[in-house]
């Protein structure tokens, strides 16, 4: 599919003044794009994809042949890792980091009193609760 076909399709035959200020580009590059034998570049086919909600960027992508559908599928090079995965590769100070912020999530649902919130840092009481955990599994008190 060509750029001119795709815009047209996705944005119901909108201007190109209208698209370049939907998609906030200047109008002049997105002419000139539309108008190269190149067709359009991957950013504006991004920005042009998120302007018109029934676009996907990537669905996009693959077809003005910008990439394949295989490069789709693979989530970009993006290592997928399950949680015990993630869990393992973490440090300890960034599991720590986490309780802490969702213990100051449990916190402040429980009474809603922000000033207790420890600002993502465990705090003794965190800790002790923690260590707690660690000690009783089961989380009873």
């Amino acid at each position: 599919m060509d750029a001119k076909e795709w815009l047209a399709r996705v944005t119901d035959h909108a201007s190109i003044n209208a698209i370049a200020g939907a998609a906030a580009v200047p109008q002049k590059t997105l002419d000139t794009q539309v108008r190269s034998a190149t067709g359009l570049k991957p950013d504006m086919v991004v920005k042009i994809a998120r302007a018109y909600k029934g676009a996907e960027p990537i669905a996009a992508l693959v077809e003005l042949g910008l990439i394949t559908a295989e490069e789709a599928r693979s989530n970009a090079g993006v290592e997928q890792v399950s949680v015990a995965e993630a869990l393992a590769k973490a440090s300890n100070s960034e599991l720590l980091t986490e309780i802490g912020r969702r213990l100051d999530e449990e916190l402040l649902h429980e009474d809603g009193d922000t000033s207790r919130l420890s600002s993502n840092k465990v705090n003794s009481r965190q800790r002790r609760r923690v260590e707690a955990a660690l000690v009783d599994p089961s989380g009873k008190r």
